[in-house]
């Protein structure tokens, strides 16, 4: 294609106006946040923020907000320090499927979870709170959801096992749901 070509070519997607995604990477909480402030501020219709390790939050975090995604690409994120550790999605923002959650994980940690609003969906493949704090809120349609065989497990890293850790899950209003193949 000569050079001619390349430029109408691109002035034609330009002007189609066909939409792209922005996409972001987090490998450790700072880089998060700041993802997490650039993807809720794209003009773009949707934007993903890929995980490129797993980590542990330890601050509360800006809401993920609207049409943002967060692809955890198979890594774990843990929520939870000793002054208390937050993460929140709202308005429609969703977590992928390939991923883990811990929250409040590790004694002497407070970690919260917040999922908000209608159309806004967390899916983990498990959902761990085994010896900390974890704060689970689940509203106003929003769904949390854990998908692989682990489930859904607080309190214990077994089903029959304690390690002495408390959760507080409130799940409420219409359409809002809490599932899990094991609870």
């Amino acid at each position: 294609m000569n050079r001619c070509h390349k430029t109408v070519w691109a002035a034609a997607l330009a002007a189609s106006g066909v939409a792209h995604a922005a996409t972001f990477t987090a490998s450790n909480e700072a880089e998060l946040i700041t993802a997490i402030n650039q993807a809720n501020a794209s003009t773009d219709p949707s934007s993903t923020i890929t995980l490129t390790a797993g980590f542990t939050v330890t601050t509360a975090l800006p809401p993920i907000r609207g049409n943002v995604s967060v692809n955890p690409n198979g890594h774990t994120t843990a929520v939870g320090s000793a002054a208390g550790a937050g993460l929140t999605w709202e308005a429609g923002a969703s977590y992928g499927n390939l991923g883990n959650l811990q929250v409040g994980h590790v004694a002497g940690t407070t970690g919260a979870l917040t999922v908000q609003g209608a159309g806004t969906t967390v899916r983990a493949a498990s959902l761990v709170g085994n010896a900390g704090l974890a704060r689970i809120t689940v509203r106003d349609g929003a769904v949390l959801a854990s998908t692989g065989p682990s489930g859904v497990r607080f309190g214990g890293a077994l089903p029959t096992l304690s390690d002495g850790g408390v959760a507080h899950v409130l799940v409420t209003g219409a359409g809002s749901a809490l599932t899990s193949g094991v609870l």
